[in-house]
């Protein structure tokens, strides 16, 4: 009998000046979005930024992890979750990550698992968003704005019904 291979669970730490010798944002951001490319490809679990100045370098660690988030994030959920913010000014050079949750195509099927943030809360569901124009619906009251993981029970034509809700923090 083959005893199942259990997935390494991989957590990198990097210093908050490891940007310090970029000359300007732009060269900041795409070293960042080297750093989570590469962390998506190596299914890296966490990523840790722990303060390290320089002599007369300056902390950089919330202008790194606020672009790791926007990075992490699905395309469908960052108009809704974040604002407009300087921090993220060249977030456009980011790359794309190619993860399974960043590129949900067409309609969601049974037994799928999606990412979305919740939108709306009518009566006795939540309204989740979990696509461009795709929306779940979730029989609890969630605060609005909470990201969660759904899993698609029942797609329907306007609306999909789910089962399981993982509400999934983002630190």
């Amino acid at each position: 009998m083959r005893v199942p291979r259990l997935k390494p669970i991989i957590d990198i730490a990097i210093p908050s000046d490891f940007i310090a010798e970029s000359p300007d944002d732009r060269e900041a951001v795409r070293k960042i979005g080297y750093l989570g490319r590469g962390a998506a490809i190596f299914q890296v679990s966490k990523i840790i930024i722990y303060r390290h100045k320089l002599a007369g370098g300056r902390d950089r660690a919330e202008f790194i992890m606020k672009n790791l988030q926007y990075l992490a994030t699905p395309p469908y959920l960052r108009k809704d979750l974040f604002k407009l913010d300087k921090d993220l000014k060249y977030a456009g050079l980011l790359p794309p990550l190619k993860t399974p949750n960043h590129a949900p195509e067409g309609k969601p099927q049974r037994g799928e698992y999606r990412e979305g943030v919740v939108v709306r809360w009518d009566g006795y569901f939540s309204i989740i968003k979990i696509g461009d124009g795709v929306y779940a619906k979730v029989p609890r009251p969630m605060p609005l704005g909470t990201r969660v993981v759904v899993q698609i029970d029942v797609p329907t034509r306007g609306m999909i019904r789910t089962g399981r809700t993982q509400f999934q923090g983002i630190a």
